[in-house]
């Protein structure tokens, strides 16, 4: 599943331009990897919205495992795969949009990862 997901994000990083849409699509990979929306009112208010909150989550790095999908099967390849979109989807949503990476650092994340998941055989009916 994991991997449908990066591949997937790989494929909508093409249509994202500006600054506010690499903030946007860092908020997406925060809702891919916890499975929670954006702002979700069933939450205390500190844990409300899902920026700050995956900030306060990512900042203990011990913490992350505790919040990632019950949905997606971990095992250690796919828990590193994690920390690493969890931190790019940390600089996509910096603050000031200055600090924000571009689309093309973004795309070469996700490639790497995208790169590191596909079948050895191409002849798997995985594809």
């Amino acid at each position: 599943m994991f991997k449908f997901l990066l591949q997937h994000c790989s494929l909508v990083t093409g249509h994202l331009t500006t600054k506010v849409d690499v903030f946007s699509f860092g908020v997406i990979l925060m809702e891919l990897i916890t499975g929670r929306k954006a702002i979700d009112d069933s939450q205390p208010e500190d844990s409300m919205h899902i920026v700050p909150w995956f900030r306060r989550v990512h900042l203990n790095k011990d913490s992350l495992h505790k919040v990632i999908d019950p949905a997606i099967d971990l095992n250690d390849e796919t828990l590193a795969s994690i920390h690493t979109v969890a931190e790019l989807a940390g600089h996509c949503s910096a603050e000031e949009p200055y600090q924000r990476p571009n689309m093309t650092h973004v795309v070469h994340v996700l490639l790497n990862l995208v790169d590191q998941w596909k079948p050895s055989d191409s002849n798997s009916e995985d594809i």
